[in-house]
Order: structure tokens, then C-alpha cells, then sequence
């Protein structure tokens, strides 16, 4: 079954192509809804209660921590109810202390990822969630 959550450690990958449109946090430019690669859809259902526990965001092409300052926006239920959003400077990909919104959302639920960039440099980033 498509874009379920599974039993051991749910995680959703989502890149985003970038844009050299420079963004801010509240007011877009968001790209999005970005689509989950596990399932090519726009959404991602979580089917058992579940909370956000790990993440990391790095450079598509490179695998590398980001230069440029990114912002993922999760909501829940809709598009516009965001619930929270990961910054990539608090999950870079070499360090062990990732810090994460402490946020659990319920059985049933469909989450949607947008993005926004803070700079006008393109930079093509990948975001890896990880829910327990």
C-alpha cells in the first residue's frame, strides 16, 4: 500500500530543486507541496500516531552540508495549516547534534512538505525525516 507509514522507523525524503527567488520564512516564495520520493506523491499519511525524531538536510549533488539557509514547512491535514518547519542549519548531515520541532501528529493524518530559501543562490537540497 502506498504512502504509509511503516511499523519500524517511518521516513519520508524530499528534495527540492531550489529557486533563486530569495524567500523569508512567512512569506514565500514556498515551493511546493514537494513530493515524498518513497512514494511520488504530495502527501505523505501517516497511518499510526507517530513523532518527528531525527532529520538532516544536505546538498543533492554532493551529499554535503548546505551554504545556503533552507527552510522545510510541515503541515497537517492541508496545505496551509503549517504545524512546523526544520531549519537546514540545525540538520546538517555532519553533526550529531540535529535539533528537530518536537511535534506528534495523530493516526490518519496526511502531511505536506514546502520549501523556501533565504538567499537568491540556486542550491538543489534534500530533506530526510525520520518519525517514530
Amino acid at each position: 500500500m502506498a504512502n504509509v507509514a511503516d511499523a519500524a522507523l517511518p521516513h519520508v525524503t524530499i528534495t527540492d530543486a531550489g529557486t533563486a527567488v530569495s524567500g523569508t520564512i512567512l512569506g514565500g516564495p514556498y515551493l511546493g507541496p514537494l513530493p515524498v520520493a518513497e512514494t511520488g506523491q504530495n502527501f505523505f499519511r501517516v497511518l499510526k500516531p507517530c513523532r518527528l525524531v531525527d532529520g538532516i538536510c544536505f546538498i543533492t549533488a554532493s551529499g554535503a552540508a548546505t551554504a545556503q539557509p533552507h527552510f522545510l514547512l510541515i503541515s497537517a491535514g492541508e496545505i496551509t495549516n503549517v504545524v512546523g518547519y526544520c531549519m537546514s542549519a540545525a540538520l546538517q548531515p555532519n553533526s550529531a547534534n540535529r535539533h528537530v520541532p518536537a511535534l506528534t501528529f495523530p493516526a490518519l493524518i496526511d502531511l505536506y512538505f514546502r520549501s523556501v530559501i533565504l538567499s537568491a543562490t540556486v542550491e538543489a537540497v534534500t530533506w530526510a525525516l525520520y518519525f517514530a
